[in-house]
Order: structure tokens, then C-alpha cells, then sequence
């Protein structure tokens, strides 16, 4: 099991992508994937070879598929958020197939939130991956960006942490120790101390039916309008990412350390099948990473004290896509 959470340095791309410069126009003989959704699908956590997508490409490359894999993850994106970044760039980069990268419970929750009219737009926009603000004719442009631009995680959340614990020392001062370090150090990702203060409930709250049914019929309103405004007749993949709260009751001592909530119903929790039944309405594949992470705890998958992905669970989520996208490839 990894812990130490992680200091990466990302390099932005001139069409603000956490990913090479994407060569217009396309070649003639490349099937052009767009995966995009937050963090998850960006990968905080992982050097960008080691983001899923970039896996997921490298995976079909060896199956002899001619194939990009663009990664257009953005951290703190909800489902609203989402679909302009494809709107921002699927037509200009003659996008071929797109996927969405869902996140667990965190995204459940999100939509809810916009649609009560408390969106987390300050978060979205400004705090951590200032890009969505910057939509132009044909690009989302990173803040301050050039190409080449090198952001560095701690740069971001070192100042954040430690201004957050200057007016919250009791809270801090009530994390585990190891989480409390890292914090801040600035190798833990803020948000999360901000989700535990705000609403230390927030990893549980599906679990009430009603709450989850209300989120589910919002994704439903989100689907048809990336149908209706950006995917229109492309192949579309939702591909659900568990939290680590749903795997393993292993991870629930951590997510006890920073303040949250955490039931073992949890580990029964299944939105599969309401979340496929939207999606396929709207006549999108569905697959999801639930059954396959729980199947073994998925212990390495995880950094202990994040919520995101470690280099071994990124190439379990692109191993376990490639054979199911390969069956939709030319």
C-alpha cells in the first residue's frame, strides 16, 4: 500500500492539455479518442505516461491501432464543466470517439450542488486549474500559459494548506499526524481538508435513496445535453472510477483521519445500475471499475491518504479498457 502522497510537475500544453501538442489536422490514418473528466482521468498523482489515457493509447498502440488518446482532464471539473471541455475541443481536434471519465460519488455530488444553485465554481475556475474561465475560439487556454508551462502540485498546495491552517489550527491540529505533515508539506491535496470541513458527510451522502435518485436523474439531463451539444453521433464511453471508500473497508481509517464520515454500506453501495441504464438511454457504452477493484481490495490502487490513482491503479483502469474499446476501433 503507497502512501508519502506525491509533488509532481505537469507540463501544459499550448491548447491547455495535460498532453502533447495534438497535430491538426489529423492524420488521415488516426482513430482520435478525447478522454476528459477531473483529476481521475488528468491524474493527479502520476507522471502524464502514467496517466490512464495515455496507458490506454500506448495499450491499443501495441494492438496495431493507429490511435491518440488525448488527455483533456482538468482537476476540480463536475459533469457541466466536462462537457464544455468537449465542446471546446472535439471539433477542432476531429475527434473520433470520446470518453468520459466518471468519479464515484464525488460526481454524484457535484451535480447536485450545481443544481441547487451552490456550484463550487470558484473551485472549478480559479483555485486549481484556472482554464475553464479562458475558453476562446478554439482552445482552452491555461492561466498565465505558454507552451512548455511547468506547474508544480506543492506550488499549488503548499500556500493554500498552510493559510487554511493558520485560522483552523484546532481542525488541523486534529488530523492524523501523517495526514497533517503531508498537508502541510504541501503533498496532500487541499480540497480534500476543504470537502471534511465543509461536510464531513460528503463520502456518504449517496447512500440516502432519495439524495442518490436526485443525482442520478440530473446525470441523466447532463448526458443528453453532451449528446445533444457536443457528441452528437460519436461512439461515447462513461467509465466509472471508484473512490477508494467503495473498494475496501481498508481505506476507511484514512478517510476517518481527515475528518470524514464512513459507513460500510458503502461497500455495498452499487450505482451501476441506474448509471448505465442513463447512459445506454442516451445510447452511450457503460463500464465501470467497481466490481473489478472490489474483486481484490485493490490495496496498491490508491495513495493511502489521496483519493487519486498510483501508477498501479492507472494501468488497472487502461488494462481494463483496452479489450472492451478495442471492440468499438476500425
Amino acid at each position: 500500500m503507497a502512501t508519502g502522497e506525491f509533488t509532481i510537475k505537469i507540463l501544459t500544453s499550448s491548447q491547455g492539455l495535460r498532453n502533447g501538442e495534438v497535430v491538426i489536422p489529423k492524420p488521415s490514418d488516426t482513430y482520435r479518442i478525447l478522454a476528459f473528466g477531473d483529476s481521475f482521468v488528468f491524474g493527479w498523482g502520476v507522471d502524464l505516461s502514467d496517466s490512464w489515457p495515455k496507458l490506454l493509447e500506448k495499450n491499443l498502440r501495441s494492438k496495431g491501432k493507429t490511435v491518440e488518446v488525448i488527455n483533456a482532464g482538468a482537476p476540480g471539473l463536475d459533469l457541466e464543466s466536462e462537457i464544455l471541455v468537449c465542446q471546446a475541443y472535439a471539433d477542432q481536434l476531429e475527434i473520433d470517439a470520446i470518453i468520459l471519465g466518471f468519479y464515484s460519488t464525488d460526481d454524484l455530488n457535484q451535480v447536485l450542488i450545481r443544481e441547487q444553485g451552490t456550484s463550487n465554481e470558484h473551485r472549478i475556475v480559479g483555485t486549481f486549474w484556472p482554464t475553464l474561465s479562458r475558453i476562446k475560439n478554439r482552445f482552452i487556454q491555461p492561466s498565465g500559459a505558454k507552451p512548455g508551462a511547468v506547474i508544480e502540485t506543492s506550488s499549488y498546495w503548499k500556500p493554500r494548506a498552510q493559510s487554511f491552517a493558520a485560522f483552523n489550527q484546532d481542525y488541523i491540529n486534529s488530523l492524523a499526524p501523517e495526514a497533517r505533515k503531508m498537508y502541510l508539506e504541501g503533498k496532500l491535496n487541499p480540497d480534500i481538508i476543504s470537502y471534511s470541513t465543509q461536510n464531513p458527510n460528503f463520502l456518504i451522502s449517496m447512500l440516502d435513496e432519495t439524495t442518490f435518485r436526485k443525482a442520478v436523474n440530473v446525470v441523466d439531463k447532463k448526458l443528453e445535453r453532451l449528446k445533444s451539444s457536443c457528441s452528437k453521433d460519436l461512439p461515447v464511453y462513461i467509465v466509472f472510477l471508484p473512490s477508494n471508500d467503495l473498494v475496501s473497508e481498508e481505506f476507511h481509517s484514512y478517510r476517518k483521519g481527515l475528518g470524514f464520515q464512513v459507513s460500510n454500506r458503502l461497500l455495498d453501495f452499487n450505482p451501476d445500475p441506474d448509471l448505465r441504464e442513463v447512459a445506454e438511454k442516451n445510447g452511450f457504452a457503460y463500464f465501470s471499475l467497481l466490481d473489478e477493484f472490489r474483486k481484490d481490495g485493490c490495496l496498491d490502487c490508491y495513495y493511502l491518504w489521496d483519493f487519486h490513482l498510483t501508477p498501479v491503479g492507472t494501468k488497472r483502469v487502461a488494462d481494463y479498457l483496452t479489450e472492451e474499446i478495442l471492440k468499438g476501433l476500425p
